[in-house]
């Protein structure tokens, strides 16, 4: 089953989103961060559950703080290849970081995808959605 993060509006305008992949891709991203940084800097990130949800527009302002973090630290990192479920249909990058390997399935880094969506949200005063 795929999952995909967007930005919507009160009035249920999508704003933006993308395509993570499968549930288990956006779980390699998740361990891969657990391994590499520490809990107390990626918090609210992996302490939500994956499947149908939101992070309101206030978790998206510690969000921006914490994958900020994350994307830094991750990029400081050599490149790891991660077996995503989408590559099997999608060519894959492995990137020149950690952060960089770690991709949607347009082949952005997750980090910089989810970072821009939760500035989108607190801009707009928004919920970042799991669908």
């Amino acid at each position: 089953m795929s999952l995909y993060f967007a930005v919507f509006t009160e009035n249920d305008e999508e704003l933006n989103g993308f395509q993570v992949g499968t549930y288990h891709d956006y779980g390699k991203f998740i361990e891969t961060v657990k391994e590499n940084i520490e809990s107390n800097f990626c918090s609210v990130l992996i302490n939500h559950h994956d499947s149908d949800g939101c992070w309101s527009a206030q978790e998206c302002k510690v969000l921006i703080k914490e994958l900020s973090h994350i994307k830094n630290e991750l990029a400081k990192l050599p490149p790891n290849r991660i077996d995503y479920d989408w590559a099997k249909q999608n060519a894959y990058e492995l990137g020149d970081s950690l952060n960089s390997s770690l991709q949607n399935v347009d082949g952005e880094p997750m980090a910089n995808a989810l970072l821009s969506l939760c500035e989108l949200a607190v801009k707009n005063n928004a919920k970042l959605y799991f669908q």
